[in-house]
C-alpha cells in the first residue's frame, strides 16, 4: 500500500471535519479506511469503503482526542490488499465554549457553515455549523 498523505502523522489539528488522503494503489477499485482512538484498533470508530483516494469525515471524530488511521486497497475480485502503515494525529481543544441555541423552526435554517474571528483579547477564529457547533 502507498503512503498516507493527510492528516500528517503526529499533526495536531484544530478542527473535527477531517480530510483523509492517501496514495493510489494500482488495480484497486476502492479502499478500506479505518480509524480508531486506540493504537491497536481494538475500538474502531470509522470503517468505510471509498472509491477515491480521499475521504472527509464529519461525524465520528471529536475534540481533545488522539486518533490512529490506516488504509488498504480493495480489488475487483473482492480481496483486500495489505494495510498501510498506521498514522496518528491529535485533535486539540475547542477554541470557544459550547453555545446553546434554541431552534424554533428547523425549516428556516439553511445548511452551511459560518466563519468568524477576532483580534482581541487574542487572535482567534472558528467555524460553526447551523446549530452553533464548532467544527473548525
Amino acid at each position: 500500500m502507498g503512503n498516507l498523505i493527510r492528516p500528517i502523522s503526529g499533526a495536531e489539528l484544530n478542527y473535527i471535519h477531517i480530510v483523509f488522503e492517501w496514495d493510489q494503489e494500482s488495480d484497486a477499485i476502492s479502499y478500506n479506511l479505518q480509524a480508531s482512538n486506540q493504537q491497536f484498533f481494538t475500538n474502531i470508530i470509522l470503517d468505510i469503503e471509498e472509491t477515491t483516494t480521499a475521504y472527509i469525515d464529519k461525524e465520528n471524530l471529536d475534540w481533545a482526542n488522539t486518533y490512529y488511521w490506516k488504509v488498504r486497497p480493495v480489488y475487483e475480485n473482492g480481496d483486500y490488499g495489505f494495510w498501510s502503515e498506521i498514522s496518528s494525529f491529535d485533535i486539540g481543544e475547542k477554541q470557544f465554549p459550547d453555545r446553546d441555541a434554541d431552534i424554533y423552526n428547523e425549516n428556516l435554517i439553511q445548511d452551511g457553515l459560518v466563519a468568524f474571528g477576532g483580534f482581541a483579547p487574542e487572535f482567534a477564529s472558528a467555524v460553526i455549523d447551523k446549530y452553533g457547533n464548532e467544527i473548525w
